[in-house]
């Protein structure tokens, strides 16, 4: 019977143990990897479900806009066709008052002819003060229509400056890009890692609807921090419209409106390292808080 040599046995059970040492070393690798691909896969399913609740909620307030907009005209056809109506009605009764004092003009120029006759003149002065206090009932009525048509007119205006009040600017498309400077490299963009944003670019788009006027809009971009803090605040405050309180912005520009889309690009430089968290940036125009859109970094 040949004797088991112990050296080798001995090698034999190291090697055994180096394989199942590599083995739980890959094991563990793999195990890792299929964590980070859960995570990575859960953040992209969060955003795209965010992306498609955005989606559904702008496509819910272009409805509304354009419900809006097709109630303000149906009442703007009906307020014109009511006009239209009084004005018409009014030209009618002036055209038969004209005949009217046409036809007594007439009756009191064949009186006249007569007036060297006692009853002749009598009857002339019956007829004439008939004539006046139709020409006072005359006068009246013109008054009373004269002041239907202003207050009707007051109401079209009323109505006109209403639909522009609740009509404001929009702000569309808000989209923002983050920026790492780096000094030995190429500058790196779309960087989520809040210590190493340097720079964050804000884009967006305003614009009106047809009943918006013409004119300067001042646009006030406020970004704040995770602990509600406003970067980069500015020295003067403006007017929050909503609640009369007064706030610093992060940056501001005044613009001239003149009924078509405006595009806007506000720069923020970070001197110092941003925490991670959520950033919140508001747009306000006028003093009226019109769009809000969060930035997480991490």
């Amino acid at each position: 019977m040949e004797t088991q040599n112990p050296e080798r046995s001995e090698n034999q059970s190291r090697n055994q143990r180096t394989w199942l040492i590599i083995l739980a070393i890959l094991f563990g690798l793999s195990l890792i990897g299929m964590i980070a691909f859960m995570i990575r896969s859960g953040r992209v399913s969060d955003e795209k479900e965010r992306v498609e609740s955005e989606k559904e909620l702008l496509q819910i307030e272009k409805q509304n806009l354009t419900e809006d907009k097709q109630t303000l005209e149906v009442e703007k056809e009906q307020l014109q066709s009511e006009i239209n109506r009084l004005e018409t009605a009014k030209e009618e009764e002036l055209r038969e008052k004209d005949l009217r004092i046409a036809r007594l003009s007439r009756v009191a120029a064949e009186v006249s002819a007569l007036r060297d006759e006692v009853a002749a003149y009598k009857i002339l002065e019956e007829q004439h003060e008939e004539l006046e206090e139709d020409h006072r009932e005359l006068k009246a009525e013109l008054n009373n229509l004269e002041r239907e048509y202003e207050q009707l007119q007051e109401r079209y205006n009323t109505l006109r400056d209403t639909v522009q009040l609740t009509r404001p600017m929009m702000v569309y498309n808000i989209n923002y890009l983050t920026k790492w400077d780096r000094w030995l490299c190429a500058d790196r963009y779309n960087v989520v890692r809040a210590r190493r944003v340097d720079e964050t670019r804000i884009n967006f788009e305003i614009d009106g609807t047809a009943f918006s006027p013409i004119g300067e809009r001042d646009v006030q971009m406020v970004m704040i921090a995770p602990d509600g803090e406003i970067i980069n605040p500015s020295e003067d405050p403006f007017v929050i419209a909503e609640t009369g309180q007064e706030s610093p912005y992060t940056k501001k520009r005044t613009v001239e409106y003149e009924g078509e889309p405006i595009h806007l690009r506000f720069t923020v430089l970070h001197e110092e390292r941003l925490p991670a968290g959520t950033y919140e940036i508001n747009v306000y125009i006028d003093g009226h808080l019109t769009r809000t859109k969060d930035l997480q970094l991490e």
